[in-house]
């Protein structure tokens, strides 16, 4: 696998912001969004992240294979996968809007009352990175 400075300065914001206080216990990026993925994404991407959920092919667009958002010989588009899970661009499915799950997480976030605001910005991003890094994972595949 490449990595290029991004995956790093992203390490680093996943490891900072998974740590508390009190307790410093690593944190496995992969394995956190390995677990993200088939708590919110597997439904319509399926297991192996083809697009053939069980609830993805009922859709009037089906859910895209996320095994082939690196093209061949070149980095994995972070930013651009980012601005589709976060919101920032608009992916179509079955009609609608896919999730945005940038506001899914920050409202689970919030729903903890000793979260405030920055804290729980920083749980979010910390999220979507791990999310990232576990889809890069899947290329190729």
């Amino acid at each position: 696998m490449k990595f290029r400075f991004f995956e790093f300065a992203l390490a680093a914001v996943v490891a900072g912001s998974q740590l508390t206080p009190a307790v410093a216990e690593p944190v496995d990026p992969v394995a956190t969004g390995k677990q993200i993925y088939e708590e919110r994404c597997l439904i319509c991407h399926g297991a192996n992240g083809k697009g053939d959920g069980a609830v993805g092919e009922m859709f009037e667009t089906r859910p895209g294979d996320l095994t082939t958002l690196q093209p061949e010989g070149q980095f994995f588009p972070y930013m651009d996968v980012l601005a589709k899970i976060d919101g920032r661009e608009v992916v179509m499915g079955h009609g609608t809007e896919m999730p945005i799950w940038g506001e899914a997480f920050m409202v689970d976030a919030l729903e903890d009352r000793g979260v405030n605001p920055k804290d729980a910005a920083a749980i979010v991003n910390a999220r979507l990175a791990s999310l990232l890094f576990y889809l890069a994972t899947l290329q190729g595949q």
